[in-house]
């Protein structure tokens, strides 16, 4: 095989490797999320961050992959030196996969973020409810039972 072919082949296979680590990543976390998601009130936004969360796990993995530059940023490499050098697209596709899992672990960080606040919100929700029925007066069955008149003497 030649370095061209293998430039090609190696860019989609660690792509698509990076794809999986993100998936990976969604079900790893998708338990949890899923539970937590579920005690939301609003059945909208739960099943919003329930299709949000494996699409920013993925999409962010691919941008990790994709921000990696093959030309070397400042020093720009021809791409007769890229295709020539094995040892450097091998180097090039480790580093890709690298920033791929870093920018999981900042999904991962920022879902935790999210899920924080979704359950602040839910204690504040259930705190409310509570207070409300402290101090509302309706008490089961108190329509039914009428104080009796006073006692004329």
């Amino acid at each position: 095989m030649g370095n061209e072919q293998f430039l090609v082949l190696s860019y989609c296979l660690v792509g698509l490797l990076c794809a999986c680590f993100g998936l990976g990543a969604y079900y790893w976390l998708r338990g949890p999320a899923d539970a937590i998601f579920a005690r939301l009130r609003q059945s909208g936004l739960d099943r919003a961050l329930q299709k949000l969360l494996p699409a920013s796990l993925v999409a962010l993995a691919l941008s990790g992959f994709m921000s990696v530059d093959y030309y070397g940023g400042c020093v720009t490499t021809r791409y007769q030196e890229i295709v020539g050098d094995r040892e450097y697209m091998l180097r090039v596709n480790r580093e890709q996969m690298s920033s791929a899992l870093d920018w999981i672990v900042r999904a991962r960080f920022a879902w935790s973020g999210i899920v924080l606040l979704v359950i602040i919100a839910i204690r504040r929700e259930r705190k409310r409810a509570t207070d409300r029925d402290r101090t509302s007066p309706a008490i089961a069955g108190a329509d039914a039972v009428s104080p009796s008149p006073p006692i004329a003497k």
